[in-house]
C-alpha cells in the first residue's frame, strides 16, 4: 500500500501517554510491516479541540484566522459558520478516520460523535434544524465521508447502542494490541472508501439529475416559445386576412377562460379550450372577400357558403401537433343544441363541452359588438337573448350558469382586454371593428345577426 493511500487520522484521547503510545504504533514501521497504518497522525486532547481542528480544516483557505475566530468563539459558532457554506466542487476530508476515547475527562467521547451527527442531520448543537437543505447535503456527506473507532476501556450496554446509533464503525476495546489496532484500522479505512465511492456516485448521479432537469426546463420554455410564436403567426395571419378579428378572438377566449373556471371545466382541458376559442375563426382565411367584407346582410345561399370554414379550420389547427385536440372543438363550434346546426348536425351533449361553452361566448361577443349593418347590443340585452336561445341553440344547463353572471361581468372583461391589446402591435396591424361576419346565425337572434 503506498503512502498516497494511506489514512489520515485524528486521534482524540485526554490521556497524553495513550495518544503518544497509540502515534507511534500507528506510523510505526517494521520489516514485517514495511508500511505504516497512516500517513499521519493528528492528536487532539479534548472535543473542543477536537473541534476546532475539524472545523478549521474544513473552513476557509486561510486557515490561520479561521482557527482563531474558531478559538475566540468557541466550536458552535464556528459549526454555525460553516452550517451557511455552500458546497462546491469535490468533496475534502482534511480527515479519513477518527479514533474517539469515549472518556475525555469530564466530557465524553459520544458527545463529540453526537455533534458530528447533528450537523449531518442539518440541525445545530440545540437540535433546532438548519435551513439549507444543500448545506445539509454537505453536512451529511461530511460525516459520512469519515470513519469513525471509538477506544474504550469498559462500556455499558447503553452506551454501545448509542455508539451504534451514532454510526460507530468500529469498537476498540484497550488495552489495544498492534494486531488488533492493525485490523481495525484496515477494515475501517476499507469501509470508508467504499462509503466515499458510493457517495461520489451518488453527487454524480444528482448532478445528472440536476442537469437533466434544466435541461428539461430549457425545452419546456423553448416548447412554451415556439407555442406562443405559432398562435401569434396564425392570429397574425387572420388578422391580415380579416381585419378586426385580433380584438373578436382574445375577447372570445377570454370570456370562455373565464366561463370555463366558473363551470369547473377540467383545468387539464383548458388549454385547448383556450387555443381553440383564440383560432375558431382561423378557417375563414380560405373564405372568399365578397363573403367576409360584404357590408350587408348575407342571403341563405351566402349564409350556407360561410359553414365550411370550420371545417377548414379543424384541418388547418389538425395538422399542429399541440393544437390537434383544440381542432375538434374548432369544428363543431357552430352545432346547435337541437341539432340545427352545422357542420354535422349534432344535438345535445354529442356536441363536444368545449364547442357548447365556447359557442356561447361567442354569440356574446358577436352581440355586443358594432357590425356594418347594426349596432351593438347591451350586454344585459346580449345576455337576454342568449338565454332566449336556451335549449335551442345553446346547452340549458350552461345557459343556466350563464344566467348567473352579472352582465356588468362580461363588460368589465371587454375593458380589461381593450387595455391589453392596446399595448401590442398586432402582426399586420388590426382594425378598429371586427369583420362582418364571424359565420354566428341563429333564427332566434335578431335578423342578419351572423356574428
Amino acid at each position: 500500500m503506498s503512502q498516497a493511500s494511506l489514512p489520515h487520522i485524528l486521534l482524540i484521547d485526554d490521556e497524553p501517554s495513550v495518544c503518544s503510545a497509540l502515534s507511534r504504533a500507528l506510523l510505526h514501521t517494521s520489516p514485517q510491516h514495511p508500511v505504516a497504518m497512516a500517513a499521519s497522525v493528528t492528536v487532539a486532547h479534548s472535543t473542543r479541540s477536537a473541534m476546532e481542528l475539524i472545523l478549521s480544516a474544513e473552513a476557509e483557505p486561510n486557515r490561520q484566522q479561521s482557527r482563531q475566530r474558531d478559538r475566540q468563539q468557541g466550536p458552535e459558532a464556528a459549526l454555525a459558520r460553516l452550517d451557511g457554506r455552500t458546497l462546491d466542487g469535490p468533496r475534502h476530508y482534511p480527515y479519513d478516520l477518527l479514533m474517539v476515547d469515549m472518556c475525555l475527562g469530564q466530557e465524553s467521547g459520544l458527545d463529540l460523535l453526537r455533534m458530528l451527527k447533528q450537523r449531518s442531520c442539518g440541525s445545530g448543537p440545540d437540535g433546532a434544524s438548519l435551513p439549507d437543505g444543500e448545506n445539509a447535503q454537505a453536512q451529511a456527506e461530511s460525516f459520512e465521508g469519515i470513519g469513525l473507532m471509538l477506544l474504550t476501556g469498559r462500556a455499558t450496554a447503553e452506551q454501545m447502542a448509542q455508539a451504534v446509533r451514532l454510526g460507530v464503525d468500529d469498537l476498540l476495546l484497550k488495552p489495544v494490541t498492534l494486531r488488533t489496532l492493525r485490523e481495525a484500522v484496515a477494515r475501517c479505512h476499507a469501509r470508508l472508501l467504499q462509503r466515499r465511492s458510493q457517495i461520489g456516485q451518488l453527487r454524480e448521479f444528482a448532478d445528472e439529475l440536476l442537469s437533466l432537469r434544466e435541461r428539461s426546463n430549457l425545452a419546456a420554455r423553448s416548447y412554451a416559445a415556439l407555442q406562443s410564436a405559432v398562435l401569434e403567426a396564425l392570429l397574425g395571419a387572420l388578422s391580415v386576412r380579416e381585419p378586426g378579428s385580433m380584438e373578436h378572438s382574445v375577447r372570445v377566449q377570454t370570456y370562455t377562460s373565464f366561463f370555463a373556471r366558473m363551470l369547473n371545466y377540467p383545468e387539464t382541458l383548458r388549454p385547448q379550450l383556450e387555443h381553440a376559442a383564440l383560432l375558431h375563426d382561423i378557417g375563414k382565411i380560405g373564405l372568399s372577400d365578397q363573403l367576409l367584407f360584404r357590408p350587408d346582410a348575407l342571403a341563405p345561399a351566402e349564409l350556407e357558403r360561410m359553414h365550411p370554414h370550420s371545417l377548414l379550420g379543424e384541418q388547418i389547427l389538425g395538422r399542429i401537433g399541440f393544437l390537434r385536440p383544440a381542432a375538434l372543438i374548432v369544428r363543431h363550434h357552430h352545432e346547435h343544441y337541437n341539432g340545427r346546426g352545422y357542420p354535422d348536425g349534432l344535438a345535445g351533449e354529442d356536441i363536444p363541452l368545449g364547442s357548447r361553452i365556447f359557442a356561447m361566448m361567442d354569440a356574446l361577443d358577436a352581440l355586443t359588438t358594432d357590425r356594418p349593418y347594426r349596432p351593438a347590443s347591451a350586454y344585459r340585452e346580449a345576455r337576454a337573448e342568449i338565454l332566449r336561445c336556451a335549449g335551442e341553440q345553446f346547452d340549458p344547463h350552461l345557459c343556466e350558469c350563464f344566467g348567473r353572471i352579472p352582465a356588468e361581468t362580461w363588460q368589465q372583461i371587454r375593458i380589461q382586454v381593450a387595455q391589453r391589446l392596446r399595448a401590442l402591435d398586432p402582426i399586420g396591424g388590426s382594425g378598429a371593428q371586427v369583420g362582418a361576419h364571424s359565420g354566428f346565425s341563429s333564427a332566434k337572434l335578431p335578423s342578419g345577426t351572423r356574428g
